[in-house]
Parts: C-alpha cells; structure tokens; sequence
C-alpha cells in the first residue's frame, strides 16, 4: 500500500497487523480525510498493488473510524445473503421443497384474493428473495463490542469481498490481550489488516509498524 504523501511502502501481510502511528494530528486528519476521497471518489492517494497489478482499493478495503456505529444489517450485506439464499432454493437439495413451498403459497393467496371484492393480481412467479425479505431474516449480531468488529470484518470479507481493513484507534478502547487475539483471528482467516494510532504504545508488536512523529518525522520503521 502506498500514500502519497508519505514516503515509502507499506508491506501488508495476512500474518500481521501493520500499525501506523501518526502524532500529528493535522497529518492525522489530512490521512484520514485521504483515506475517505479514495474510497468514496476517483482520488488516488492510496494505491495498492500486488506485485505490479493495481487493485481497487474502493473495492476491497474498508475503513473503521467509529466501531460503536458498525452496522451488520445494512441493505447490501442483506440483499447479497437473500441472493445467496434464493440460489441455494433453487440448487437440487432444495428444488422440489421450493416448487412445493410456491405451490402452496400460491394456491394460499389465490383463495384469499379469491374473497375480495376487489381486481387483486400479484406476481405467482415470484422471487425467494422478496418472500425471505417480507419474513425479515436479518442478522444476529454479537453483543460483544469486539466480536461484532470481528463478524464485521467476517461477513465483509465473505460477502462483499473485502480484504483489507483499516481501523483507527483500537488501543484507546482494547486491552492488548483484546487486540492480540482480534489480530490473531483476523491472520487465520487470511484478511489484511492496519491498525491506525494517534500514539505509540510500548507493546504494539514491532514486526510491521510506521511511526510518524510531531514534527512529521519516520522516527520507526520495520516492514
């Protein structure tokens, strides 16, 4: 990953968290205000590369500066699990049960339009998705602040793609153990992740870390 306006490469690995402490807080705000253009418009502060292909960074990264307001229901996760869903019903382990299921449903609606004194039509050909939104399946999400970040980070990668997430200030509201263990889970199933910090803390691991001080000097770099 690459940033315009600092120098050098960020070297991501699936096996690490890579952490980015910037003191200064205008640097912060412009970083993170970069960070925003890029994946919300054609600006190109932020470039990734894996080995000489650009990727897409709107596409396949996601930023987290609020965890408190993380939404798993939001309609484009929703849309793409009844998506999922309407393709498994029509696979053949479920095919001869939806067939019946319409049927029924069908034959149920008839007979009530049937009653009315009113020129009711309705689609008998209708989509599994629509019947699976009017039943309101939704998600059930965990209660835990830190394991809701961690269905997040799960559901955004299986369902939308998402490789890399970038989290702003997670040690201002997790022990290390927290954060070691969300890391570790995060490496194990195969997902980049940068942790953004406004300050350094003496047990953030070494392995893969910038450091940017007051006076917008790289005072620690390991890649």
């Amino acid at each position: 990953m690459t940033y315009r306006k600092m120098e050098g490469n960020f070297l991501l690995s699936e096996n690490v968290p890579y952490i980015i402490v910037i003191e200064s807080p205008a640097l912060m705000c412009q970083f993170i205000e970069d960070l925003y253009s890029t994946l919300n418009t054609s600006d190109d502060s932020f470039s990734l590369f894996l080995g000489e292909k650009k990727l897409n960074v709107p596409k396949i990264v996601d930023f987290i500066y609020n965890p408190f307001g993380i939404e798993l229901n939001q309609k484009k996760i929703i849309t793409k699990i009844y998506q999922q869903l309407e393709g498994t019903a029509e696979d053949a382990e479920f095919f001869q049960e939806t067939l019946e299921m319409k049927n029924m449903l069908n034959k149920y609606v008839s007979g009530l339009l049937a009653v009315t004194e009113l020129p009711l039509v309705y689609d008998y050909n209708f989509q599994v998705s629509k019947l699976l939104s009017g039943l309101g399946i939704s998600l059930d999400q965990e209660i835990r602040l830190l394991d809701r970040l961690l269905q997040y980070v799960d559901l955004y990668n299986k369902i939308l793609g998402v490789e890399l997430f970038i989290f702003y200030g997670l040690s201002n509201l997790f022990s290390q153990s927290d954060i070691e263990q969300f890391a570790k889970e995060v490496a194990y199933k195969k997902i980049y992740l940068v942790l953004l910090e406004n300050s350094l803390k003496d047990w953030f691991p070494k392995e893969k870390i910038k450091v940017v001080d007051k006076d917008l000097c790289v005072v620690m770099w390991h890649e």
